[in-house]
Parts: structure tokens; C-alpha cells; sequence
């Protein structure tokens, strides 16, 4: 019984351990500081989307009108094209993305998020990051499209089912602003050459990180991998591409115009006499592209809080202090230290012992004398047996 009682003894304090042991790691994850998430959703602007189309590659080539006098040092050179937006067939405001066919590429929309103006500094843990375009469509039912429409031109949105659009991450520089600029410009130095100018054909796109998009009555893109680089610094924030993706029918040919960043064009009244000038929009707010983040701010180091207290104060002196000692007069000698007198020894008396210990002894005495006798009794006895016993054995030895 005793080893079981031990056993279950055993047991209950090793129990007890861990469930001490359990509560104290419970409870320092309880006192550490729970990391605060937020989640925000923010639109980009006109300096963080462009679109480039090659098929401005073929639009812009023609003849230069220089001057005959002094004359003209390149005849073949290729005019400086520019945007074209106006003979292009996305509205302003928006982006394209467009495949021909053959799988031939033709246009190619740009956009970046401003990270910081939503709180996702440097050091950020991003858990989602998902980007969701309006597309620009013929609707009838849409009013407030169609007017802003009806002063540009119509959505270029056509066999959007078709559509198969991915998004890639951008490793090099691209310029906001850009409404339907071709891959390559002219050369400044040599009008003759053509240099590239679109990311995508300067290997600035890294195609290893791509995402598809998910259509439905928007498209989404969830490019939280790529926000994460961002946010840690892993790769610089150019944002990322949408581009036609491949494996696509060689008789495809489908172009999604995707609304942009909020933007307004102020339009003069043309009519004699007419009312004020107003602003024509082309994308509002709730049309324009938005991310939708979700992140962990960097922590902060906790700095003590700051107190008003003003300087320490100062309690005034006393009113009427307390007098001084009076200083020996100069008449007066002083005399020798007082020494202090030395110790007596201090007289120590004997302890008394009680009554009854003086009857141990008396009592003790008569025992042992008791003891004694009987011991002794016993050992003569004991003698005095042994000797008849030896005298015995002489005779019968003798008779024998």
C-alpha cells in the first residue's frame, strides 16, 4: 500500500507541474501585446497607371514636315508620336488590355498603389492585398456612363469572354500618365532608332510572378505575394502589369477597358453665350480601381509618456528658522572629551536545578545496586554449577 500511496504521489506533483508549468506559458502569451490589424481600402491616382499599345508602333511612323531650309538631315526618320489618346480607342482615365490575333499582344495596362498613404509603411505584414477593376461597358441602364461616355467616346469593351488577363510584377521604372504610348519611342539622339520605353520590353516584368484575374462582374486580383516583397522591401514598388495571357485560340481577338484612377476633365461651354465651364467626369470614385489591403503596422518601440509637469518645485525658506547653536566664546576653554566609564563584569547565577531531580539519583542508585546483586546472584550460581560439574567428571573418571 505504501509504495502505491507513494506512486500516486508521484503522480499528483508531476501533474501539478505541468499544469503549473502550462498556466505560466498561458500567461506570458496573454501579457504580451496583440498585434493590431487594420484593413483599408484606397484608390491609386494619375500617376500610378498607364497603358501602352504596340499598334501606336505603326501609328506614328510617317513623314516628318521640317523645314526645307536648312534641309532636313534625316528624310527617314519617324515622327515623335506621343500619346495618341485621342486616336486611340480607350477613353481617358482608363486602361486597356487587348489581344489580337495570334496571340498578339496590343495593349497592356500599368497601376501602383502609394503603400504609405494607407499606412502600410516599411515593416508591414501584409495578409491580403486584392485589387478589383470596373470594367467600361456598353450599358443602357447606366446613365451616368453613358453621359460621361457620350463626350469621349464609346467603351472599347468587346468579347470580353474571350478575355484571359493575368497580373505580373514590375521590376523596373514606368511613367505615369501614359495613355496608349507604344513599347518604343524614337531615339532623341538618331530619330531613326527606336528605343524601348515600356517595361515589359525592357525585361522589366518578373513573369515568374504572375497572377490569373477571377472575372465575374468586376475582375479581382489578388497580388498579395507581390505586396509582401513590397512591403519588406524584397522588391521595389513599381506595381504590376495586366497583360493578355497565353495559351489563348489563335482567332481571339477581345479588348477589356478597365476604368482608372478618379479623373475629371474641365470642358469650356462651346455654346455663344453660354453657361459656365464644368468638369466632365470620366472615372468617379466609385467606379475607379481600389485595393483592398490587409496588414499588421510595423511594432513601435514604446516611448515613456510625456508630462507637462513644469521645473521641480522649490519649497521657500522658513520664515522664522530655528535659532543656530551658540558658538563657544572665545574666553572659554573647552575641556577633555568625557571618557566613558569602563564595563563591570556581570555576576552570573548558577541555575537551580528543580526538586524532584535530586530523588533521580537515589532512585537511580538503588536500581543499579539491585541490578548488580541479581547479575551477580545469577553468575555465582552459573559458577558454582560449573564446579560440581568438573568435580563430577574427576570421580567418574577415577572409578573408571
Amino acid at each position: 500500500m505504501r509504495k502505491y500511496a507513494i506512486a500516486n504521489s508521484v503522480k499528483l506533483r508531476a501533474v501539478q507541474a505541468v499544469f503549473v508549468g502550462t498556466l505560466s506559458v498561458a500567461a506570458s502569451f496573454l501579457s504580451q501585446p496583440v498585434a493590431r490589424a487594420d484593413s483599408k481600402t484606397f484608390t491609386t491616382d494619375r500617376d500610378g497607371e498607364a497603358w501602352f499599345w504596340s499598334s501606336n508602333q505603326e501609328a506614328r511612323a510617317c513623314t516628318p514636315t521640317l523645314p526645307v531650309s536648312p534641309p532636313n538631315p534625316f528624310p527617314d526618320a519617324l515622327c515623335q508620336n506621343g500619346n495618341l489618346s485621342a486616336a486611340g480607342p480607350i477613353s481617358p482615365g482608363h486602361l486597356g488590355v487587348s489581344l489580337k490575333p495570334n496571340e498578339q499582344s496590343d495593349m497592356r495596362a500599368y497601376v501602383s498603389f502609394d503603400l504609405d498613404s494607407a499606412g502600410v509603411t516599411f515593416g508591414s505584414t501584409v495578409n491580403s492585398f486584392v485589387v478589383t477593376f470596373t470594367v467600361s461597358r456598353p450599358d443602357d441602364t447606366d446613365a451616368d456612363h453613358t453621359k460621361e461616355h457620350a463626350a469621349a467616346k464609346a467603351p472599347a469593351t468587346s468579347n470580353e469572354s474571350q478575355a484571359k488577363i493575368e497580373a505580373c510584377l514590375v521590376k523596373k521604372y514606368w511613367a505615369g500618365g501614359v495613355e496608349g504610348a507604344p513599347p518604343a519611342d524614337r531615339d532623341a539622339d538618331d530619330p531613326r532608332q527606336t528605343v524601348d520605353n515600356e517595361p515589359l520590353a525592357k525585361g522589366g516584368v518578373d513573369l515568374n510572378m504572375c497572377v490569373d484575374g477571377v472575372r465575374s462582374k468586376t475582375w479581382k486580383f489578388d497580388v498579395t505575394e507581390m505586396a509582401k516583397k513590397w512591403a519588406t522591401g524584397d522588391a521595389p514598388n513599381y506595381g504590376f502589369v495586366l497583360k493578355p495571357k497565353g495559351n489563348a485560340a489563335a482567332t481571339d481577338n477581345w479588348t477589356v477597358e478597365f476604368h482608372g484612377a478618379p479623373y475629371a476633365s474641365r470642358i469650356e461651354n462651346p455654346a455663344p453665350g453660354g453657361g459656365p465651364s464644368q468638369d466632365l467626369v470620366y472615372v468617379n470614385a466609385k467606379e475607379a480601381v481600389k485595393a483592398t489591403v490587409d496588414f499588421i503596422p510595423p511594432e513601435q518601440p514604446e516611448l515613456p509618456p510625456i508630462t507637462n509637469s513644469g521645473p521641480p518645485s522649490v519649497s521657500p525658506p522658513a520664515v522664522n528658522p530655528p535659532p543656530l547653536p551658540p558658538f563657544p566664546s572665545a574666553t572659554e576653554t573647552p575641556g577633555p572629551a568625557p571618557t566613558a566609564a569602563p564595563a563591570l563584569p556581570v555576576a552570573r547565577t548558577a541555575a537551580k536545578n528543580p526538586w524532584y531531580e535530586w530523588l533521580l539519583f537515589p532512585i537511580g542508585l538503588v536500581g543499579f545496586v539491585a541490578l548488580s546483586r541479581s547479575v551477580g546472584r545469577e553468575g555465582a550460581d552459573q559458577g558454582m554449577n560449573r564446579v560440581a560439574e568438573v568435580l563430577r567428571r574427576r570421580k567418574r573418571s577415577v572409578n573408571e
